[in-house]
């Protein structure tokens, strides 16, 4: 997969490994490439009339934040850490407007946050929005981590209890994970997946590790003392001792079917690479063995 953070096309690398090789760079090839690719929204004007409605939380009266905090029932984050997710309030629908985004931290969608009888969260496109909601701990050293959560009320107990530097909510939860967001989680090293205590959410984190590179994801395993974290928050847990205690998802002992078939493969194509040291004094025992 390719994304092109300044025409926002994307698709199939195969597809434009073909149209940009020496043999085939003409103008044409690139102009039909374009128009065969599907295009991401621009999004920017949405969120700017959006926010015209709106109070950034920065800008909240103390009281009234903390009125809010309270209101919603949410974590005891600072305002000064709200502030750094770029985060708006609107009076008129008691909603906090969460922005996502891309490679080039263009806004490409929203979460809410809402409140009539009970809380509700959901993304704004329903489909499409290829960007995260990522907190990073000011004045802290890069450890090349970030823990990996589906909803805004864990992404702020977290940031609440300062339990790691870098903190990513996902657009789309436990639904989907679009292909197009994987750029945006390069630099890391390691990604912590810490979701639920549910079998649904068990076999997302194998899932979403499966697109992330399963050798650097790593997950809370699911119990009733690790559930997620605003849960575990409330109950008085230490959100930092569970993380520590995250697990690799990947097991160098454990395989799947497909991945032995690929092995196979792999050896049958590259033969003289894998029979060996071969005999000088019976030439024609190599031919046997081999």
């Amino acid at each position: 997969l390719f994304v092109c953070p300044k025409c926002r096309h994307s698709g199939s690398w195969d597809v434009l490994s073909r149209v940009i090789s020496p043999k085939k760079s003409s103008k044409i090839d690139l102009e039909a490439l374009k128009q065969s690719l599907p295009i991401e929204d621009d999004f920017t004007d949405k969120w700017k009339s959006l926010i015209k409605t709106c109070v950034n939380v920065s800008e909240l009266p103390e009281d009234h934040y903390n009125d809010l905090l309270k209101r919603f029932a949410l974590p005891n984050v600072a305002q000064s850490q709200m502030s750094q997710l770029n985060c708006y309030y609107q009076e008129a629908t008691s909603s906090f407007f969460f922005p996502l985004t891309s490679t080039d931290n263009r806004v490409v969608g929203y979460r809410c946050l809402s409140i009539n009888q009970i809380l509700q969260e959901y993304t704004i496109p329903s489909l499409g929005a290829n960007g995260l909601l990522i907190y990073k701990e000011k004045k802290s050293k890069g450890d090349g981590t970030a823990v990996l959560v589906p909803t805004i009320e864990d992404l702020l107990a977290l940031i609440a209890e300062k339990s790691a530097n870098n903190v990513i909510c996902l657009a789309y939860g436990l639904q989907n994970l679009p292909l197009q967001i994987l750029p945006i989680l390069e630099p890391y090293k390691k990604l912590i997946l810490w979701f639920d205590n549910d079998t649904s959410s068990w076999d997302s984190a194998r899932h979403y590790a499966k697109k992330l590179n399963e050798k650097r994801c790593f997950f809370v395993r699911p119990t009733n003392h690790q559930p997620r974290p605003k849960v575990a928050a409330v109950r008085g847990y230490n959100l930092k001792n569970i993380l520590q205690e995250a697990q690799p998802i990947w097991h160098k002992s454990i395989t799947t079917f497909n991945s032995l078939r690929e092995d196979i493969m792999s050896d049958l194509q590259n033969i003289d690479k894998v029979q060996g040291v071969k005999w000088t004094r019976f030439p024609s025992l190599n031919k046997i063995l081999k």
